[in-house]
């Protein structure tokens, strides 16, 4: 299964963070004045920033697209000592498609789940840092608190905007947007924006159900004798058995095993070509599902 990541933090001011100005010099890996302060925050030595773009509603105004303009904007425009200045949301890139793919996929889910209602969008995508993970791939968005209007941001903000729904919508949605960038790529993989609890009994369930047409597919053969049922049955029984724990590496390498076996004693028994084929159906997915 591909790696999933989907997280949001709010900036607030006087929490110990670097100011909104900060915050965006440092995700884009440039230099940025605070035009209250008169000092730069200057990170344009930063390595590793593939692409850096800002997406704002139609309605915006010309300085929404300025970087350096707009988080100036929005540090003038927010007056309380503890105000929020930004949402900050970050994505793991799936490393299975190509680097290429990844601005339209980043770029498809910010219009669609951040412009829409009205935010700005100020992203970032990231290389894998050298010493790290080299799969590590990901996006940084900064988005403006409040609805943008023609002219400036508007009075009140949205509550809509802090639901836990709202949330779960985009940590769904995004995973939908991965997975749809996989599939139009024929890659074989796919990402689950549910918690691990909900994955597993999703898992256990699917597992025990292709394990179940299987020794449907082959207890109805009547070509089988009895020994070849009761081989390949024991083989069905064992790959239940490592399954039950499959995020074990132990277990998915005797998992594998059994696969093998499996696949061998359907080899050599004498049955229908309908009979192998629904059952080398069910043995590919569940391949797929232990991730082996």
């Amino acid at each position: 299964m591909a790696i999933y990541r989907f997280s949001v933090k709010i900036i607030r001011r006087g929490a110990g963070e670097l100011s909104a100005i900060g915050a965006a010099a440092y995700r884009a890996g440039e230099k940025l004045m605070d035009m209250s302060t008169g000092i730069a925050a200057d990170y344009s030595r930063r390595v590793g920033v593939l692409h850096r773009e800002i997406i704002a509603p139609d309605i915006a105004p010309n300085w929404a697209l300025n970087r350096e303009e707009l988080w100036n904007m929005v540090e003038s425009f927010e007056r309380r000592s503890d105000a929020r200045l930004a949402r900050e949301v970050t994505l793991s890139l799936p490393a299975e498609l190509p680097a290429s793919e990844y601005v339209e996929l980043v770029n498809g889910f910010v219009r669609e789940q951040f412009v829409s209602r009205g935010m700005i969008a100020d992203i970032s995508i990231h290389a894998p840092k050298a010493e790290g993970d080299k799969r590590n791939f990901f996006a940084q968005i900064l988005l403006t608190t409040r609805p943008i209007g023609p002219a400036t941001f508007a009075h009140k903000k949205n509550p809509a905007w802090d639901k836990v729904q709202l949330l779960k919508t985009w940590r769904r949605r995004w995973a939908e947007h991965i997975n749809q960038a996989l599939e139009k790529n024929g890659i074989d993989q796919r990402v689950d924006h549910r918690a691990k609890s909900a994955q597993n009994s999703s898992f256990s369930l699917e597992i025990a159900r292709l394990f179940s047409q299987m020794r449907d597919v082959v207890e109805k053969d009547d070509y089988l004798d009895v020994q070849d049922k009761i081989d390949i049955l024991e083989q069905i029984k064992i790959l239940t058995k490592f399954s039950a724990n499959a995020e074990d590496e132990s277990i998915k390498r005797e998992a594998r095993l059994a696969i093998k076996v499996l696949k061998g004693t359907m080899m050599d028994v004498p049955r229908t070509q309908q009979l192998r084929t629904s059952l080398m159906d069910s043995i590919l997915k569940v391949n797929r599902l232990l991730n082996i």
